[in-house]
């Protein structure tokens, strides 16, 4: 039977020849004994049992949880001339009883059905009326596992309907299996006597690689750019998340299609259609995307907030790729990521909850490993990684002055936490390592410590990324309430000098912010001249024209300063238009349109594309909440002060902004918001007492009892500070 394998692999699949593990498992398989086959995406796990299916004289069941892949499949095995058919809630009654009909009538070499579709009793009479069932293929077996990522509790049913058919060998594969799980699907399965095959879990054409995540909108837009054309997913944490970053990523003039249980089935399914067939370049995704995926051609997969555990990880980054040829994967990180799944695991009990945090924690000895990627990663999975290494992650690429020794800024990090008796968050002790002179350092006195100004050699984004890995490597703990940083027993020996500190400085840049939502002001923008003449004439004379119908003066339309950024940024869609200073929504839809078919016609007549190389678009959608908008720049390091500027609102109206954010259940670090009340902790512990007794919960009872000691939006703030993190 093996021979006739080969003959099909070569005829069937236009093959020469098995991968080395293929042809041990086809040859288990077809001897009809029990297997479990580890293999990666892209390893060829399908033929594993298409192929025996062929060899069988009767019906092979594929039961898969991926229903939107099942289609997909069974056309594909049909364009290879291989009868196949699919049983799953998406076909209609009509369609149900057609491929029913087409499976009775025994020409079906193979079934797929979805695990609730297998324990129908509806089916299982039908399977049994007549049928003869040799195998049965469970993909995506780890999800019969309650110690996997995508346990499905219907999976675990599957060895009694195994019963109905003794003689029918069992193959079950995954891509994603900790030995743990391994044992677990094995029990489940009652699968004793089984052969395991195990290939290795290295994908060497994909490039791992973390980024500290600053400015995380623009990193992505800014990699997109320079991935033009290739077909990416980006995963985010939250449905809103995926919302506006698709919004943004679509106005810096990428076509980039959302994908999330918010949407309709319908929309749901046209989206990763287009992703599929090219239309849509990208898909932003919740972590529901992609475990129907069967697009090869894959690029990149960028994380832009945390997975979940490692498995979680590996399988995304796994839909990249799958042809082969070089991908890479990208996580973002940022310490206070962690903070959203940490939430996320405080719902959880008993076991679930241990397993959580185990799965948290490796995620984050994974992300803090300074040794080649591959090396903690295919260890998770039980694997050892036989080369020092890989010479494609972020770690073996990054020169030796990347890898650095950081003993003394350490040093200096926690000799400024114990001077200011370890009551203050990352970015107050950054302040004062450079050299700040904020009002609070200076009513503290805290330029006044040994500490003051020692660390100018880096700037505070790089003090908060080096205060990122101390905590990372549990040097120090953040108080969850307040942010103050703590100094564990670890600090000791760093203090000493008794031992090292080993990390990475990222490069930032001293005249170029990525950060999304961060904007020149109209002052300094007005100050340069570099801006196309030619084309300001032209806008000129279209906006005169525009106000002589008014019979308005030229400005009341848009101002010279107006015109001339429009000359340098060259915008040519509604959401673009927004970005120009001096442009609201009214005017954007009054004139928007007229003023980009002018820039449009002008790029056009003179070769121009919007996106040039080093051209930076920063850009927000307007459809996007503005609370959204401003918790982002907040998120992001802006001060309520610089935020209520730069959109010339009060600074009460971008605090209660915040309040609806975390009124919808997201999420803030404490040491953002304790930053701008500029209160000491107890007060801010007085504050939250009166807010916990008052039934009412209004800010004017609170501002009498102080006697008007706090302004209401300090008031407001220590409120958002209760909200976003009770208990």
């Amino acid at each position: 039977m093996l021979q006739k394998a080969i003959s099909l692999l070569k005829q069937t699949f236009g093959f020469n020849s098995f991968r080395p593990l293929q042809e041990k498992v086809i040859s288990a398989v077809l001897d009809k004994k029990d297997s479990l086959v580890i293999m990666p995406t892209g390893g060829g796990k399908s033929l594993c049992y298409q192929i025996p299916a062929q060899v069988f004289d009767g019906v092979t069941l594929v039961v898969s949880p991926l229903i939107s892949l099942m289609k997909d499949q069974v056309e594909q095995l049909q364009q290879f001339g291989i009868p196949a058919n699919f049983l799953n809630s998406s076909l209609s009654p009509s369609q149900y009883d057609a491929n029913i009909s087409d499976i009775r009538s025994g020409k079906t070499k193979l079934v797929y059905l979805a695990p609730e579709t297998l324990l129908q009793d509806r089916i299982a009479n039908l399977l049994l009326d007549g049928l003869q069932i040799d195998c049965i293929t469970i993909d995506e077996a780890h999800c019969i596992s309650e110690w996997g990522h995508d346990f499905r509790p219907e999976y675990r049913q599957i060895a009694q309907f195994r019963k109905r058919f003794p003689k029918a060998v069992c193959v079950a594969l995954t891509a994603t299996a900790t030995p743990a799980v391994r044992q677990d699907i094995i029990n489940s399965l009652e699968l004793s006597d089984s052969q395991v095959f195990i290939d290795s879990f290295d994908r060497p054409n994909l490039k791992l690689n973390i980024i500290p995540k600053s400015q995380g909108a623009q990193q992505v837009v800014d990699y997109i750019r320079q991935n033009k054309g290739k077909a990416g997913i980006i995963y985010c944490f939250s449905r809103a998340q995926v919302d506006e970053l698709t919004n943004i990523i679509n106005a810096a003039g990428f076509r980039a299609l959302p994908y999330h249980a918010g949407l309709s089935d319908k929309d749901r399914n046209s989206n990763q259609d287009a992703f599929i067939k090219d239309d849509a370049e990208i898909i932003v995704a919740t972590i529901a995307f992609g475990m129907g995926i069967n697009k090869p051609d894959v690029r990149y997969v960028i994380h832009f907030d945390l997975p979940k555990n490692i498995e979680s990880y590996y399988q995304q980054i796994g839909r990249a790729g799958r042809d082969g040829l070089p991908s890479e994967c990208v996580l973002l990180y940022n310490y206070g990521d962690t903070k959203k799944i940490e939430f996320f695991i405080q719902q959880k009990e008993g076991q679930e909850k241990e397993l959580a945090e185990f799965h948290l924690k490796q995620l984050l000895i994974f992300i803090d490993s300074y040794e080649c990627r591959r090396i903690p990663l295919l260890n998770y999975f039980g694997e050892t990684y036989s080369k020092q290494e890989c010479k494609n992650c972020d770690n073996c690429l990054r020169t030796d002055n990347e890898s650095q020794n950081l003993t003394v800024p350490a040093q200096k990090f926690l000799s400024c936490m114990i001077r200011t008796n370890e009551i203050y968050g990352s970015i107050y002790l950054s302040d004062i390592l450079t050299g700040s002179k904020s009002k609070k350092i200076l009513d503290n006195r805290h330029n006044e410590l040994s500490t003051y100004g020692i660390g100018k050699e880096f700037k505070k984004e790089q003090w908060k990324s080096l205060s990122d890995q101390l905590l990372r490597k549990q040097i120090i703990l953040k108080d969850e309430q307040f942010g103050s940083l703590k100094i564990t027993t670890d600090a000791k020996p760093i203090l000493k000098g008794v031992k090292e500190f080993w990390g990475f400085i990222p490069e930032v840049s001293s005249t170029t912010k990525s950060n999304l939502f961060s904007r020149r002001t109209a002052k300094e923008k007005a100050r340069s001249t570099e801006y196309d003449e030619v084309l300001f004439q032209e806008l000129r004379t279209l906006r005169k024209e525009l106000a002589d119908k008014k019979g308005i003066p030229p400005f009341a339309i848009f101002h010279d300063s107006t015109l001339a950024e429009m000359c340098r940024e060259f915008p040519t869609s509604h959401l673009m238009m927004l970005e120009i200073s001096g442009i609201g929504e009214k005017k954007a839809t009054e004139y928007g349109e007229l003023f980009s078919d002018i820039i449009k016609s002008y790029m056009k007549r003179n070769n121009l594309t919007p996106n040039q190389p080093n051209q930076k678009i920063e850009i927000k959608d307007s459809k996007t909440p503005k609370h959204l908008i401003v918790s982002e720049a907040f998120l992001n390091g802006e001060t309520v002060k610089e935020i209520a500027e730069r959109f010339d609102n009060a600074e009460s109206t971008i605090i209660a902004h915040l309040l609806k954010f975390v009124e919808q259940g997201e999420y803030i670090e404490p040491e953002f918001i304790i930053r701008e009340t500029n209160l000491e902790e107890s007060e801010i512990s007085l504050i939250k007492n009166e807010f916990q007794t008052s039934s009412e919960g209004h800010l004017k009872p609170i501002f009498d009892f102080f006697g008007g000691k706090y302004s209401y939006n300090q008031l407001r703030l220590v409120q958002i500070l209760l909200i976003s993190h009770l208990e």
